[in-house]
């Protein structure tokens, strides 16, 4: 199965590209790409069929100051010198409170320097002209559009558009004919640092301040993404200037959007670190410095597992840009099938119901619910649905962040005479404090099929961790009415790690616990049973039993 490819942008950084590029076995093929700025680079030539070795010798070959006007680096240069200048002077001012007259007079004429330059940048509203780089693109491109882009099924560009405050995202679809030198000099265009790229009246700057890692682009293909990152080997220091403000306001812009939104599930992230002595904007790199991020691009790419991701199942069978209104009308569909099925007309005439439930509480508080259920229907009608709804939720993960339905760790299976079958099951509760979802009997459970056997497992990770504080636990079990005659027996075991403080437990249904003389062993861990044999009863609408327990503090 072929695979996408995604490029975060990150600047002169983006050279560790062709070395991750070079270690791609030739038997896995590309079917996509996308990128920004740097990385949208390295996807068009990607894109329009250029080797490895040429996209290695682009990038590695190419004079980066060629592609700065030399004007405007001379006009950097004298605003770096002018600061240097009055910074010492504007100390001395705020430290001594006074300054000489000779050094007020040398400090106005570097301001007077520095405001006529800062004026030509302000205008044109960027520190360099991008034409050269502009010129450069056409050539390395080619002058192809993206309808020639034929070395893949798609590529994709993100720029920001400014003027409009939106995404400008370019693809085979909806700009078949636009050069991607067009595209690519947009997305390129670094705010602040380039000039913006104009088209009509619109202003398109470097697409890393809305999505510096565009994975989401991918979110609906049904290929599997593999995506690399630039990460700097140290964090940045503390603040201490207006350049390096402006400088974390836009590493902030590229970041923030990204780190927000999740990665799709079926994207492989790997993550290149680069030396942090060389930022985005060192056009001027030294020989040793472009082998140096060819070497961490080698580096990362040897450790990609290729084949491994090209033979990933297909990624996504299905997409919907308002996952989360379709997740709720279904969720309120499977509970209303469930309310109608509960409609006495449908039920069957007599149910034996027999859970063996099993409670373990291992010595990190985490505990797993073993369910065994046995059922046989008697006289007309049939069951062919329940649910599972669980209301013992991880309470640490709840303080944290809201916990996903797609984390409750259920299985729901028959056992049969070919073994185990997974049960369908539907999404059917998505509260804050309650997770379930409707299962389905297939074939449903009738007298003709005779007596059947259900197990589940659930597991909550470190649900009574806070019983040490205090604070109570509970373990509860609820059945609902499934038939005119449904009869229900309940056999609880509790089983507590030997190694947890000792526990005292009561019960709503008034039994008391027996106890195991021995530790039971379950794998390499030994536990104290509790067992609770509740009187067998008849269901007339919904019983729920429910076991406390507390530390033994006496």
């Amino acid at each position: 199965m072929p695979v996408n490819l995604v490029f975060q942008g990150g600047g002169v950084r983006g050279i560790a590209y062709a070395g991750v590029l070079e270690t791609r076995p030739p038997a896995v093929s590309i079917r996509a790409v996308a990128g920004t700025s740097a990385g949208a680079i390295v996807a068009a030539l990607i894109a329009i069929g250029k080797p490895v070795s040429d996209v290695k010798a682009i990038l590695r070959d190419t004079d980066l100051l060629r592609l700065l006007d030399p004007e405007d680096t001379a006009r950097g240069e004298a605003m770096k010198k002018a600061w240097a200048q009055i910074a010492p002077i504007i100390n001395e001012a705020m430290t001594k409170g006074k300054i000489s007259a000779w050094r007020s007079w040398r400090g106005m004429k570097q301001v007077r320097s520095l405001m006529r330059e800062l004026g030509v940048a302000w205008g044109a509203r960027g520190l360099h002209s991008s034409d050269r780089l502009g010129q450069w693109l056409r050539q390395i491109l080619e002058d192809k559009t993206f309808a020639d882009a034929t070395a893949v099924d798609d590529v994709k560009i993100v720029a920001a558009d400014v003027s409009r405050q939106q995404y400008q995202i370019y693809t085979k679809a909806s700009h078949a004919g636009t050069p991607l030198a067009q595209a690519v000099h947009a997305s390129a265009s670094i705010p602040i640092f380039f000039h913006p790229f104009e088209t009509g009246t619109d202003l398109l700057v470097d697409g890393g301040i809305l999505s510096n890692f565009p994975a989401f682009l991918f979110a609906a293909s049904k290929y599997p993404t593999i995506g690399f990152r630039l990460r700097d080997l140290t964090p940045s220091g503390p603040i201490t200037h207006t350049l390096e403000y402006l400088k974390a306001v836009l590493q902030t812009m590229a970041e923030a959007h990204d780190k927000q939104r999740p990665l799709p599930r079926h994207v492989f992230l790997y993550e290149i670190i680069t030396p942090p002595e060389i930022p985005f904007d060192k056009f001027a790199l030294t020989p040793e410095e472009l082998n140096r991020l060819l070497d961490a691009g080698k580096q990362v790419g040897d450790t990609v597992r290729w084949k491994e991701h090209e033979q990933h199942e297909r990624a996504v069978s299905f997409f919907d840009p308002k996952a989360d209104e379709t997740l709720e009308y279904s969720v309120s569909q499977a509970r209303a099938l469930y309310d109608a099925f509960a409609d006495q007309q449908s039920w069957a005439d007599d149910l034996t119901d027999e859970v063996e439930l099993t409670v373990r509480i291992d010595r990190d508080w985490t505990t797993t619910y073993d369910r065994r259920r046995k059922m046989a229907v008697r006289g007309n009608g049939g069951i062919f649905l329940t649910r599972y709804r669980a209301e013992a939720l991880p309470q640490d993960e709840l303080r944290l962040h809201s916990f996903s339905l797609m984390d409750v760790r259920v299985t729901t299976q028959e056992q049969t005479a070919n073994g185990l079958k997974d049960l369908i099951r539907v999404p059917a509760y998505n509260s804050e404090k309650q997770k379930g979802f409707v299962l389905f009997y297939t074939p449903p459970i009738s007298e003709r099929s005779g007596p059947r056997t259900f197990l589940s497992t659930y597991i909550i990770a470190k649900e009574f961790v806070r019983v040490p504080e205090g604070e109570p636990g509970t373990v509860s079990y609820g059945v609902q009415r499934l038939a005119k005659n449904h009869g229900f027996r309940l056999s609880l075991r509790i089983l507590t790690d030997t190694e947890l403080p000792r526990l005292v437990f009561s019960s709503d249904f008034g039994k008391q616990p027996t106890k195991s003389v021995a530790p039971q062993q379950v794998g390499p861990r030994y536990y104290t049973e509790h067992r609770w044999d509740v009187d067998p009863a008849v269901v007339t609408g919904e019983a729920v039993y429910n076991v406390h327990l507390r530390i033994d503090r006496s």
